[in-house]
């Protein structure tokens, strides 16, 4: 059971009530899913959190995907968490808990929330803590039982090693730092399982293949190297996983905003939404027919208020032509929505 209200202190799972779900039987289980998929309603998708549980569910809530009791209500849309939950804030088992019932939640109203891997998941599964937050060792009763939940045989542990590390919904690629054509011309199958092959028992991030440096939850080549080199091989790996898009978490956008590259091709949605990063809470709304969007949030600087901003992307499912005049008829970032989120 989920308690408590959006705001300063919101505990979202609280210990010992029954309803902790890791699994379950419904259509499509996470581990091993198809290479792609169609979704079609809305999806979102969100970055890294790092630890930060009151900026998540505040965005959540205002964006409109659970109410201020923390339950889902975006009846059948997909949500998409591209890793990084864990390390620099102190919430990860709040966090963890809390999306393993959202995603219940959301099965029973025909949704579905989908997480993938990053790079601080895949350090603490072996064992790699110095991001962690001196204070999170208490959430789990210290040191040692962190550990434990965390190990194979921790429900947190066996629940990361079940997810995907890239998955494509309507032919979009969904990854934490990046797929490289030399990773992309595996399959996606093969990436998942490569992945979940080394964070097996004898895990270690340094010197391995898939979850090593140049792995799809560390790279930055995509991300942030010249468009020159970057853009042609963002076209191969696009074109080895039938997808049109790449969306990336991972590398801090410069303005704390949604930021695309290679002509919209390539969306990077991380702008530092834990407090603990950059205080900048901003998520993707990929509407069924109705095009992109990017939501944040900020406080009002007098009424201390939280206010959501909607703004279209400038990406088109349509040809090319047709998303130069939508930038060109709203501007090179679009109209602004602003709404008031009142905290109840």
């Amino acid at each position: 059971m989920l308690d408590g209200s959006v705001g300063e202190g919101t505990v979202l799972v609280q210990e010992g009530k029954e309803g902790k779900v890791y699994s379950d039987d419904g259509p499509g289980e996470v581990a091993g899913e198809a290479p792609s998929q169609w979704w079609p309603s809305t999806i979102y998708a969100l970055g890294d959190i790092h630890g930060d549980a009151m900026n998540t569910l505040l965005l959540l809530h205002a964006a409109g995907v659970v109410n201020s009791s923390a339950h889902w209500i975006a009846k059948d849309a997909l949500l998409i968490q591209t890793g990084d939950i864990v390390d620099r804030g102190p919430d990860s088992r709040e966090l963890y808990e809390y999306f393993m019932l959202l995603d219940t939640q959301a099965r029973q109203q025909g949704g579905r929330l989908v997480q993938l891997l990053g790079n601080h998941e895949a350090l603490n599964l072996c064992n790699v803590l110095v991001y962690v937050s001196p204070a999170e060792f208490e959430t789990y009763g210290g040191a040692e039982q962190r550990a434990l939940e965390f190990s194979e045989r921790g429900e947190i542990g066996r629940k990361l090693r079940s997810l995907d590390s890239a998955v494509v919904y309507n032919d979009i690629l969904f990854v934490h730092a990046g797929l490289l054509p030399k990773f992309a011309q595996l399959g996606l199958d093969a990436v998942n399982e490569g992945v979940r092959r080394e964070l097996g028992a004898a895990c270690s991030v340094e010197g391995s293949v898939f979850t090593g440096e140049r792995g799809p939850l560390w790279d930055r080549v995509l991300a942030t190297s010249a468009e020159s080199r970057a853009c042609p091989l963002l076209d191969q790996t696009l074109a080895a996983v039938a997808a049109k898009r790449m969306v990336v978490g991972h590398t801090v956008t410069q303005s704390g905003r949604i930021e695309l590259r290679c002509d919209g091709k390539l969306v990077k949605i991380d702008g530092g939404l834990s407090r603990y990063i950059m205080n900048r809470p901003v998520l993707l709304e990929i509407r069924a027919g109705d095009g992109w969007y990017q939501k944040w949030l900020e406080v009002n600087a007098t009424t201390r208020q939280p206010i959501l901003h909607t703004q279209p992307l400038p990406i088109s499912d349509g040809d090319t032509q047709a998303a130069d005049d939508e930038q060109q008829r709203q501007g090179s970032a679009g109209s602004d929505e602003s709404t008031v989120i009142q905290l109840i």
